[in-house]
C-alpha cells in the first residue's frame, strides 16, 4: 500500500511532457485536446464577463425606457379612471347611523332644487334622508323612445311617409319645460344625431304646440321674442294658438288659430303643458286649507317657509311664487336654501355654547376645573356670532 502510494506522487510530480505516451499522434492528439481546451475557457471567460457583451445602441436604450414609462402610466391612469367611475357610479348604499342630538331633515324630489341644495349643503349638521319621487326614469324612458323612432326611421324599405311620421317629434305646452326640450332636442339632433344617421338628420322635424298667442308668457317680451326667432332658425315650427283636442295612437287632433281642425302625425309625443302636481303637494294644501289658497302650487314666504305649519320649506316648481319655474330659479332656490339651514346649524351650536358659559343649561359637563366656566371675553364674542 505504502508502495503504491509513493509511485503515484512520483508521477504527479512530473512533468506533462514526460507523463504523455511517446509518438507523434499522441503528442498531436495531446495539443488538440489543449487547443479544445484553451478556447473553451476562453469561450467561457466572455460568457462570465458582462464587459464583454456589446451594449445595444444608445436610441434603443431610450425607446425601451419610454416605452416602459408609458406603459405604466396608461395602466396607472386606466386603473385610476375605472376606480373613480365605478365609485361614482355605484355609490355606497349605507346610511350614515342616526344621530339624535341633530335635526332631521326630509328631502322629497330630486329635481333642480333639491339637487342644488343637496350639492350645498353640510350634512354634518342633520341627518339627511331623501325620497326621490320622480326624475331619471322619466328620462330614461324619453331617450328610449327618441331612440326607437330613430332607428325604426332607419330600417330598410320603409316608405317616405312612415318615416315622416316616425321623425316627427311634437312637443305639447310652450312654457319653460316645453321650450327648453325642444331647444335640447335640436341639440341633439346637430350633435350627436348627424354623425349616428346622417341620412335621417335633416328629415328630423320639431313642432311646439301653445294654445296661447305665444311661448313663454310669464317672460318679457323681449324674451318671447329672441325665443320665437331663435326656433325659427333652428328649424323648430312654433303653433301658437293651437289646441290639443284628442291624441291618438300615431296622431294628435288639433284646432289651429283658424279654427280648423288638423290631424297631425307623430313618432314622439310629448306633453308640457298643465302638468299636474304631485300627491303629496295636493295633500299639503288639503290639510292646509285657509293658508293654500292657490290652486298652481304651495304658498311660501320670503324665506321658502311653508304657510300654515313650522320647519317645513318648498322650493322648485312645487311652490307658488312670483318667479318663473325654471331650473336657474330652482338651483338658487336649494343653494339659498342650504346656506340657510346651514346658519341656522351654527346658531344653535353658539347658543348652547353660550348657555354653558353662562351655566343655564342644567345637565351639561363641567368645565375642566369641576366647575362651569364664565369667561366674560369668550361671552361677548359668542354674543357678537349670534348678532351678525
Amino acid at each position: 500500500m505504502l508502495a503504491a502510494r509513493r509511485t503515484l506522487n512520483t508521477v504527479a510530480r512530473r512533468p506533462l511532457s514526460r507523463s504523455l505516451p511517446a509518438g507523434p499522434s499522441a503528442l498531436s492528439s495531446s495539443s488538440s485536446g489543449s487547443s479544445r481546451l484553451f478556447s473553451t475557457s476562453r469561450i467561457a471567460r466572455s460568457i462570465e464577463t458582462p464587459d464583454a457583451l456589446p451594449k445595444p445602441p444608445r436610441w434603443r436604450r431610450a425607446l425601451t425606457t419610454f416605452g416602459r414609462v408609458t406603459l405604466v402610466t396608461v395602466l396607472g391612469t386606466g386603473a385610476t379612471f375605472m376606480y373613480f367611475a365605478t365609485k361614482e357610479t355605484h355609490p355606497p348604499s349605507w346610511q350614515k347611523p342616526f344621530d339624535k342630538d341633530k335635526k332631521t331633515v326630509v328631502i322629497l324630489g330630486s329635481g333642480w332644487a333639491a339637487t342644488s341644495m343637496l350639492k350645498n349643503m353640510d350634512t354634518e349638521d342633520f341627518n339627511v334622508h331623501s325620497c326621490f319621487l320622480k326624475e331619471l326614469p322619466d328620462a330614461e324612458k324619453l331617450r328610449e323612445r327618441v331612440m326607437d323612432c330613430i332607428e325604426s326611421a332607419a330600417f330598410p324599405d320603409q316608405s317616405e311617409a312612415e318615416v315622416d311620421r316616425l321623425m316627427h317629434m311634437i312637443v305639447v305646452g310652450g312654457g319653460p319645460t316645453g321650450v327648453e326640450f325642444s331647444g335640447e332636442l335640436h341639440d341633439f339632433i346637430k350633435d350627436d344625431l348627424r354623425s349616428w344617421y346622417p341620412e335621417l338628420a335633416d328629415k328630423l322635424k320639431i313642432t311646439l304646440v301653445e294654445a296661447l298667442p305665444n311661448v313663454l308668457p310669464m317672460f318679457s317680451r323681449e324674451l318671447i321674442q329672441y325665443t320665437e326667432s331663435t326656433f325659427k332658425e333652428q328649424n323648430i315650427e312654433v303653433l301658437t294658438k293651437t289646441m290639443v283636442k284628442e291624441v291618438k295612437d300615431k296622431t294628435v287632433v288639433v284646432k289651429n288659430d283658424k279654427g280648423q281642425i288638423e290631424e297631425l302625425p307623430y313618432g314622439l309625443l310629448v306633453w308640457a303643458a298643465g302638468n299636474v302636481s304631485r300627491p303629496i303637494t295636493r295633500d299639503l294644501m288639503a290639510q292646509l286649507p285657509q293658508h293654500q289658497t292657490n290652486r298652481r302650487g304651495l304658498l311660501v314666504d320670503d324665506y321658502l317657509r311653508l304657510l300654515g305649519v313650522n320647519d317645513v320649506y318648498a322650493i322648485g316648481d312645487c311652490t307658488a311664487t312670483s318667479y318663473a319655474p325654471t331650473a336657474q330659479v330652482a338651483t338658487q332656490q336649494g343653494r339659498y336654501l342650504a346656506r340657510l339651514l346651514g346658519q341656522l346649524a351654527k346658531k344653535e351650536e353658539l347658543e348652547k355654547r353660550l348657555a354653558e358659559l353662562r351655566g343655564e343649561r342644567s345637565g351639561l359637563p363641567e368645565g375642566p376645573e369641576g366647575k362651569v366656566k364664565n369667561n366674560a371675553e369668550e361671552i361677548e364674542s359668542v354674543v357678537k356670532q349670534l348678532n351678525r
